[in-house]
């Protein structure tokens, strides 16, 4: 299991060497910019959560194309434009 804890703003932490990540909870964190499109190619990743964050732009296609199977994705409180994944 991994974890990434204690941020204080920032980018998004730079994961996809990480194998099978279920988890991705980086919430409040105050990270900025955009998510980066790998992390829709996890196809380990259950649940993300990114919630309370500056993050800003289209959500990658990635997710909104269902390569995520996931059971739970927390987006809300930022800034993102574009389509909203079901």
């Amino acid at each position: 299991m991994s974890w990434v804890s204690d941020l204080k703003g920032g980018s998004f932490p730079p994961l996809e060497s990480i194998q099978n990540l279920r988890y991705l909870i980086l919430r409040n964190c105050s990270i900025s910019g955009e998510l980066p499109s790998y992390i829709g190619y996890m196809k380990s990743l259950k649940a993300i959560d990114v919630s309370f964050n500056n993050f800003t732009g289209e959500i990658p296609s990635s997710f909104i194309n269902l390569n995520l199977t996931l059971d739970l994705m927390y987006l809300s409180d930022n800034k993102f434009t574009g389509q909203i994944p079901s």
